[in-house]
This record gives C-alpha cells, structure tokens and sequence, in this order.
C-alpha cells in the first residue's frame, strides 16, 4: 500500500470518528471551520463538535438499542471485526484503532475547495483537543512511511505556522514534483490537504476575519440559515453543502485526460438551464426536542428558473392518505407534481433546439406509430391524469416473506378519458395483458399467477385514480371497500407524524421502522446474506437479536417537501417513543 492509500485510510478513519469517542468539549467561542474555508468550497461537511454528537446519539434509539444487553454478543464481534481489519493500518498510523479515534475532540471538516488553477483542494481540520501526543505520534509513524516510500519532505513558513509537504518525483523529465499531501499544526487542529495550495487557503483565514470565506458565499448562507432549526438555539450537530456543478467543474479540471464530449457537456448547462441549480445542502440533528432524529435539506435553484429545471414544479396542497389506504401500509408517500408544466418545460426546452413544433410533431408521429395502439402522451395520458401521486407499501410482516409490495396511484383528471387510454394501452401489439372483470372494475393483470413464486401484477382504475400494484392483490383489496378497516389516517402511528406537518405541504412521506427492520432482519440472517455479504458478516448478523427485541427501539418516521422562493426544502424526522 502506498503512502497515498494510506493518508486516505487516515482521513477516512479520523471521519469515522465522530460516531463514537471524544474528549471535553471547551469551545464554545472558537471560530468555526466555515470561516476558515475558502469561498469557493464546493463540497463541504462539518461536525460542529465531536463531544456532543457522541452525547446526542447516546440519547437516541439507536443509542440506546447499541448499549442493550442483547447485543452483548453482537457488539464484540463487530469491535473485534474491525480491530482485525485495522490491523494492516496499524504499523503505518501508528496507533490501535480505539486511539485513533479518541483523537477528534471538536469541530471535524472535510472540504473540497477550487484553488486558483482551478483544480480541486481538498482539506480535512481536525480539533484534537488535548491528545497532542496520539497526534504526533501518528505523524511521526506517517513521516517514516513517507521517507520509506521515497517521497521528498519539505518545510515552509507561512503566516507562522510550519507547512509540512510531501512531494513525488514528476513521471516525466523537466516537471516539478507533484505535492501528494500536505499537513500543518495549528493550536489544537491538526489540518491536511492534497498540496499546500489548499492549506495556504485555510492559513489565509485562520482568523477568521477575511471577506472571502465559505460563510460569506450567499448561497451556502442561505442554504445553511433555511435548514437551521429555529427553535432551537444550539446550532445543527452536522451541516453539509454541494456546489454540483462546481463539483462536476472541479472534477474535469482534474482530469486532462477526459473526452472533449466532458467540457461540452458543461457548456450546454446554461442552454439547459441546469446552471440555475447552484447548490444543495442541509443540517442534521439528534436527540432534540421530540425529535430522535431530524434533517433539513434545501435544494437551491436561483430564480427565475427557467429550462430543465421547470420539469419540477410541485403544487401546495393539503395531504393525507385518502380512505382507500389501509392502516395495513408499511410506507407512504405522496407528491402533487405539476405534470403540466413538466410537460410544457420539455416541450419548451426540445423546441428551442428543434425549432417551434418540433416536439408536438414528435409526439404525434409516436401517436401514429402502429405499435403505440393510437396511445398520444399529452392527450390521452398527461391530461387526463392531475399529477397527484401516491405509493403504498406495504411489508408481509411474515419471517418467510419479506419482501415488499407497492401500490402506485395516479390522480385521473378524466376518469372515463383515463379508462379509454388503460383500454388502447391494452390493446398494444405485444403487450401480454389478462382482463378480468372485479367488483364492477376491470383488472388488466400483467403476468400470470400459475403457482410460481411472483403474484401478477395489475392496473386498474379505481377511486378516481390510474392504479398500478406490483401485486394485484393489493388493487382487489381497494375494490372490495374500506368497510370493517381502520384506516392509515385514522391509526395513532400515522397521526403522531402528521401532527408534524404543515397544514399545506408538496410532499408527504410516512414509514414504519419496525416493518423496514424486519424485512432487513430476515435478509440479513438469511443464506442469501452470506452470498452476498460473506461468510464473516453473516456470522455477525446471526448474534442480532430478534425483530420483538429490536422493536423496542424502533419508531416511526416521516418526511414532508414544500416550495422555497430559492428552491425546495425537504424535512424528514423520527420521533421518540412515546412515554409508557
């Protein structure tokens, strides 16, 4: 393994730090990382302090179900797996893997930033509090391995601070050494980069003064100040940011070798409209309020938007589960898309490459195609259906069978429009499809159920809505009624996460953790798991506990998507577990 390997492991390592130990925490006025970072970061997180997060998640469900005492055979096995694993590490780190990880203590930042040459930098700060020593001892066992494998060792001066880089002999004859890491030690952080470039950046702002910091960038900002939670005065135990198309940017210019076809690519964004897309990002918290565990993300479109990104329009609505959903449903989930202004931005969007017409002509001539069965896009699909769609899932809750089935419903604008086009679909040259008459409603059932393992799936329209169930099953229980069942709406599970949302909402999503955890369960304890995974993880799956046991620590967990003048904010959360 090389140098370059290995200084990977060790980022990695010290990231994998922050789930488990630290030191004190005594820094509550230090300057934050973001200050610290350059303006031009496009990919970024930050755990604002270790000590903390290790706190918050004690206190969560998964906290506590780690320190149960049915795992008491699961947790060594897992601690005693990845001491084995680290092994192979251990003589170029030079510490155990519990000492490597006992080194984070505060704020813990990976960052990739856009230097000057315009090829990415990336940084890792760590804050290691008072375990000064682990920490030089692990660089002293680095700069061994370093000398061993050849790499020149430099020192420079820079804002008072001693900036160590490795360097590597260029491949080809008149180019300087190539920088292969780099690291400085400054009060109680230790910081590494790809170069000293990027670690220049960051000593440039250790003060945190400057004006051109990731802070001052208007759209992390923003994207950071919308995902905070406002009643809650501590601020987000994680926060994240991408610049996608800094990102895709970065990457290219890293890569001289990539096709020409890759640099095309970049310049068709703004034709397209994807340049509008400036960034994606979000916070993450737990243990807090009545939360076991929150996120906030804010997709960030800069206005006016126009192009590609019209496709994604999402109407504010009230939603619920409607009666035909079963308190049976494992998942839920609902979204009020505009299809027809998804339909109108392509149509848009092709004829301005194409010329005026040019789409419709398209559509048509499918339309007219013999194989299509007459079936027109717009007419016969898009305007019959609203755009408000819904996904039912729902688990057998049987060890023997876990998988999952899904019903996919479709809001029908016209419902005798919609049933003519699911008949003209049917009649497509081709298509196997099997018509039944059920409850007054005809079924068109998709594969056969002559006793092989899969049921047939089925289409039909029911309740107002174009449904689709992976087994159709599940659309014969809609069409016998929803007399003698309580309904999703109605059980005290759904309604403990509606109480969440807002009255009027994009996006509506709800999910039973204990059906999700046992269809896992059985995976994971099943031969398949050892095909897949190995023997070694199977075995380690086999001390898990049983579902009763882990149900315990399982709850409930919902989502919900609304419109943002700067884009689309997505909150999804879990609860506690309601006081016996």
């Amino acid at each position: 393994m090389n140098v370059r390997s290995r200084t990977v492991v060790l980022l990695l390592a010290a990231q994998v730090a922050i789930l488990a130990w630290s030191g004190a925490l005594s820094a509550d006025d230090a300057i934050p990382c973001e200050r610290r970072l350059p303006r031009d970061v496009v990919a970024y997180v930050s755990f604002r302090n270790i000590a903390e997060f290790r706190t918050q998640w004690a206190q969560t469900l998964t906290g506590q179900l780690w320190r149960d005492d049915s795992l008491a055979d699961f947790r060594p096995a897992i601690e005693t797996q990845l001491a084995e694993k680290w092994k192979e590490h251990q003589d170029y780190v030079g510490l155990t893997l519990p000492e490597l990880l006992d080194i984070p203590h505060g704020e813990l930042v990976v960052a990739l930033a856009i230097q000057s040459d315009g090829k990415p930098g990336a940084v890792t700060l760590v804050d290691f509090g008072e375990k000064a020593d682990a920490v030089a001892k692990m660089v002293e066992k680095l700069s061994e391995e370093a000398k061993n494998q050849q790499l020149d060792r430099a020192e420079e001066e820079f804002e008072d601070t001693k900036l160590i880089v490795y360097r590597r002999a260029a491949a080809e004859e008149n180019k300087p050494p190539q920088d292969t890491v780099a690291y400085f030690i400054k009060d109680t952080f230790l910081v590494v980069g790809n170069g000293a470039a990027s670690l220049k950046g960051v000593l440039n702002r250790w003060d945190g003064k400057h004006d051109q910091t990731l802070a001052e960038n208007p759209v992390f900002r923003y994207v950071a100040d919308k995902t905070r939670d406002e009643q809650q005065e501590a601020a987000p135990l994680m926060t994240w940011f991408i610049d996608p198309l800094g990102l895709v940017k970065a990457a290219l210019a890293a890569s001289p070798q990539a096709p020409p076809q890759a640099s095309l690519i970049v310049t068709m964004l703004p034709l397209l409209g994807v340049d509008k897309f400036k960034g994606v990002g979000g916070s993450f918290d737990m243990a807090r309020s009545d939360f076991d565990m929150v996120s906030r993300t804010l997709i960030y479109f800069e206005p006016p938007v126009r192009g590609a990104l019209n496709m994604f329009q999402f109407d504010v609505d009230g939603q619920s589960p409607p009666k035909w959903v079963s308190d049976q449903a494992s998942s839920y989930f609902a979204i009020n898309w505009n299809l027809g202004k998804a339909y109108g931005a392509a149509e848009s969007l092709f004829d301005s490459f194409q010329g005026a017409g040019a789409f419709s002509k398209i559509i048509q001539q499918l339309a007219d195609h013999e194989q299509s069965g007459g079936v027109h896009l717009k007419k016969d699909l898009i305007d019959q259906l609203t755009g408000k769609v819904q996904v039912v899932g729902e688990s057998s809750g049987s060890d023997d069978d876990d998988s999952e089935k899904y019903l996919i419903a479709v809001e029908a604008r016209n419902v005798a429009g919609a049933k003519a086009t699911l008949r003209k679909m049917a009649q497509i040259p081709g298509v196997q499809v099997k018509e039944r008459e059920f409850q007054g409603e005809t079924i068109y059932e998709i594969g056969s159920d002559d006793g092989e393992d899969s049921p047939p799936m089925g289409i039909v329209i029911a309740e107002n809505h174009l449904m689709f169930g992976t087994d159709v099953k599940l659309l014969e229980r809609v069409l016998r009624g929803t007399e003698g069942r309580e309904t999703l709406a109605d059980s005290p599970s759904y309604k403990r996460i509606a109480k969440r949302f807002p009255e009027k909402t994009s996006s509506i999503s709800y999910n039973k953790e204990d059906n999700s955890a046992q269809s896992l369960l059985a995976f994971l304890k099943s031969p398949a798991s050892a095909q897949l995974l190995g023997e070694d993880a199977a075995e380690i799956a086999s001390k898990l506990p049983s579902i009763d046991v882990l149900k315990k620590y399982l709850t409930s967990s919902g989502s919900y998507m609304q419109p943002d003048e700067r884009g689309l904010k997505i909150t999804s959360f879990s609860l506690k577990k309601e006081a016996d």
